[in-house]
């Protein structure tokens, strides 16, 4: 039930007195609760990532390099100076991940052989899931709520053209 990775989610912070610990950070929960809220009243990602913008929330990667994480400066949102900057992709990432609910999964990839850095994902009955690991950003009634409006946008790819090239032209 203790957190390994090297970067806490974008809502949380390690504890700095017991290692593995995820606490919430107040200021950050905040952008989170936020995106899950516009999530719920139907937004998509590219509407939250705006009103996010135009609401002056900074972005993950600025705020942690705004918090003296200097590893952040390679990215565009650091680069520009525009902190605001969200991506739509971490919308999404932030959107389907289950640790804001107070849930911590491990286990969710795996390395394909010793020899390469492909990794491959675990199936789900095979990850370890500790409920109630840490204090919660949402409820999972939200999360579950979100899940399904994002089930019901995803789009249908356009399958009634056929591309000559298809696999064989890159």
């Amino acid at each position: 039930g203790l957190f390994i990775g090297s970067q806490a989610p974008y809502g949380y912070k390690t504890d700095s007195d017991r290692k593995g610990v995820l606490i919430v950070d107040s200021e950050a929960a905040e952008g989170v609760r936020l995106i899950f809220q516009l999530a719920s009243e139907g937004y998509g990602s590219v509407a939250i990532a705006e009103e996010l913008e135009s609401r002056k929330i900074v972005a993950p990667s600025a705020y942690k390099y705004l918090k003296g994480d200097l590893r952040f400066s390679r990215y565009p949102a650091v680069k520009s100076n525009n902190y605001y900057a969200w991506c739509t992709t971490t919308i999404s990432q932030i959107l389907s991940n289950e640790v804001y609910t107070g849930q911590l999964t491990s286990l969710k990839t795996e390395s394909t052989g010793y020899k390469t850095k492909q990794r491959s994902t675990v199936p789900l009955d095979r990850q370890i899931v500790t409920p109630n690991a840490h204090e919660a950003i949402i409820t999972k009634a939200i999360f579950d709520e979100v899940q399904q409006i994002r089930a019901m946008r995803s789009c249908r790819a356009n399958t009634r053209r056929f591309n000559l090239f298809r696999g064989k032209l890159f």
